[in-house]
């Protein structure tokens, strides 16, 4: 990639100490090569793609260690495994549309549906069309349930380092979460205090609290006195309207029927 002035692009590996860069050769070949972050005087190991003139880009999921690989004016998208030894990169397959991308932007691995065992989500945007397709990278497999070995613990929205920290020199890594339960998810955006609404009328229901328990407290006396010598309480005023209403209407309804006469 160092013999050509064409355009090149380079990704960490994550933790590995590696980083991948793709760019063009001394013959316009694009190729990627894979360095040692601490020595950079000779490649790890560098191969040939293809001879096209589109610039490659890099997409590194941590996760799962892929890398992929898109052109800018390609229809696909390669992807390659991660290890530890040489060669360093397997490739593994490879994406085919017969639409090129004008770019590609890809979401956060939480946002990837486990059930489908979807790893990686791209958002394609199309050279021809005014349009932005979604591209999903999933590994066949039939069972539905979680898989443990696709999605290990992934980074959660919660920053591991205020900025003042950061600025400081300070590092650290990242907070995870698990895909599966979602623990450990807190947004990153500052949560406003809760609104605590006053009680105004806390006095009051006090004081009718303390009087129902004095009632209740009161000792029940019995009345033992005879019914005849119990005051007869006078009816309200209301109740002896509905009672002169009932039997006026009983009246009439009376004298109606009390005017028919049956027929033979």
């Amino acid at each position: 990639c160092k013999f050509s002035p064409k355009f090149c692009k380079a990704v960490f590996l994550g933790n590995t100490g590696r980083i991948l860069t793709t760019g063009f050769s001394r013959h316009s070949d694009r190729q990627y090569a894979v360095w040692n972050q601490n020595d950079l005087s000779a490649p790890l190991c560098t191969d040939t793609i293809d001879c096209s003139s589109g610039v490659l880009f890099p997409y590194y999921d941590h996760d799962s260690r892929i890398v992929f690989l898109a052109g800018k004016g390609d229809g696909n998208i390669r992807y390659y495994e991660v290890v530890d030894q040489s060669p360093w990169l397997h490739y593994l397959n490879q994406f085919l549309s017969g639409s090129p991308q004008r770019g590609l932007g890809f979401i956060p691995k939480r946002g990837c549906d486990t059930t489908q065992c979807e790893i990686f989500r791209f958002y394609k945007l199309h050279a021809t069309k005014g349009m932005c397709e979604p591209i999903s990278m999933i590994v066949p497999r039939k069972s539905d349930t979680f898989q443990e070995d696709l999605y290990p613990d992934t980074a959660a929205p919660t920053p591991a380092l205020s900025a003042r920290d950061w600025i400081n020199g300070r590092n650290c890594n990242p907070v995870l979460m698990s895909m599966n339960t979602g623990v450990a998810v807190r947004t990153h955006k500052p949560q406003s205090p809760p609104i605590v609404t006053p009680v105004t009328n806390l006095s009051a229901a006090n004081n009718n609290n303390s009087k129902k328990f004095a009632f209740l407290s009161q000792e029940t006396v019995p009345d033992y006195r005879p019914i005849e010598n119990i005051q007869i309480i006078p009816l309200s005023e209301k109740s002896q309207k509905t009672s002169s209403n009932q039997s006026t209407k009983f009246q009439q309804i009376q004298q109606i029927f009390g005017q028919v006469k049956l027929q033979n």
